[in-house]
């Protein structure tokens, strides 16, 4: 892992914390200037989706316009990208 790939993974952090998402059950890395979100993705006070929706364009926005970032893939849980392009709970 370089040096970049260690920046880049504290920029993913200070997003995620600062859209309180918990990062108990979510995992991301950077490895080459690709980065990889996996898990559950939940916030950290526990408000439902339904009262705060997840601001999941906005972090993975945020995260595309890290210096050194290339490329993002999500693969969550509990959300998924539909045909359109937008991201949508999968409930259980």
């Amino acid at each position: 892992m370089s040096n970049s790939d260690l920046q880049i993974n504290v920029r993913i952090r200070k997003i995620l914390a600062s859209h309180w998402i918990d990062l108990r059950d979510l995992h991301y890395r950077a490895y080459k200037g690709t980065v990889r979100l996996s898990g559950y993705m939940k916030r950290i006070n526990g408000i439902p989706t339904d009262v705060l929706p997840m601001p999941i364009p906005l972090i993975e926005h945020e995260v595309r316009r890290i210096e050194g970032v290339k490329l993002v893939f999500f693969d969550l849980e509990n959300f998924k990208k539909n045909v359109e392009g937008s991201w949508v709970e999968q409930k259980s």
